[in-house]
């Protein structure tokens, strides 16, 4: 699974060039990952992350440093994967972790302007979870529980997010 940025004309290989494999495992077509006239592309995972969703963040809501930043999600692995791009380039991938056993399935922008995921059991409700920033750890996570709820009401000292009351206390935190 790859990331391209589509330009007119391009050519970008599949399934003559690819660095994904099988569903069962061995190589797709002759194997090849790269080919005269055919583009590379921006990224790509292997092993496969099974993405599920892709979304840029177009909003302010976290600051200069996340603006721009493209968020995929992967279903194999249950986590939201940010990715930080300068120049037209990959510089940084940070994965925010979902809570023990959930896939992530969307990604996306919310109207508020944060950054979400739709996130999962195997047979469970769907339920969204934002990027939220847990200062103490020195880092970005998941968080699927609504402000407000019992578990949010008395904070312990923890970090809270930007823009979130007081007493917000993460579950399910992941690190970048």
């Amino acid at each position: 699974d790859e990331i391209n940025l589509p330009r007119p004309g391009a050519n970008y290989g599949w399934p003559a060039i690819t660095y994904g494999e099988n569903y069962g495992g061995g190589k797709i077509g002759e194997g090849l990952t790269e080919k005269a006239g055919m583009e590379q592309p921006l990224h790509y995972w292997v092993p496969s992350i099974a993405p599920s969703g892709m979304a840029f963040l177009t909003s302010d809501r976290y600051g200069a440093e996340m603006k721009g930043n493209l968020f995929v999600g992967s279903l194999k692995f249950g986590y939201l994967d940010r990715i930080e791009l300068a120049g037209g380039k990959v510089v940084r991938e940070h994965k925010l972790v979902a809570r023990a056993g959930e896939r992530v399935r969307d990604a996306r922008q919310g109207t508020d302007g944060r950054a979400e995921a739709l996130t999962a059991r195997a047979g469970g409700r769907p339920r969204r979870s934002r990027v939220w920033q847990d200062v103490g750890r020195r880092g970005w996570g998941l968080c699927g529980t609504p402000c407000g709820s019992r578990c949010h009401r008395q904070g312990g000292g923890r970090a809270r997010s930007r823009g979130e009351p007081r007493g917000w206390r993460p579950s399910g935190v992941g690190r970048s």
